[in-house]
């Protein structure tokens, strides 16, 4: 399990949406200057894993959702500024950007 007070993360803005995923095994985090942030920690060693998306949108990402584990690791985020809904799937370790809708 993650504890909340163990969290290094560095935000360059305000946290304003974080998420667990279905399991509770990882914290998906977003933040006012388009960062998101990945955290999990192993069962085995308790050390976090932080992976991080920069730049997912231009301005505040407004919220962040994870898909339904069916699915595989994929989250999706909507930003403020941008005007954005983005589809983002982990592959091999990394985040990687599938699909943008523009919002109006």
């Amino acid at each position: 399990a993650i504890v909340l007070s163990d969290l290094k993360t560095s935000f360059e803005g305000c946290l304003v949406d974080a998420q667990f995923d279905y399991f509770g095994a990882r914290l998906a985090m977003a933040d006012t200057s388009g960062k998101i942030v990945i955290e999990d920690q192993t069962e085995v060693t308790g050390k976090h894993n932080t992976q991080t998306i920069s730049n997912a949108h231009e301005g505040a990402v407004a919220q962040i959702s994870w898909f339904h584990p069916h699915f595989e690791n994929m989250l999706i985020s909507g930003g403020e500024q941008d005007k954005l809904i983005k589809i983002w799937k982990e592959v091999e370790g990394s985040w990687q950007l599938i699909d943008s809708q523009q919002t109006e």
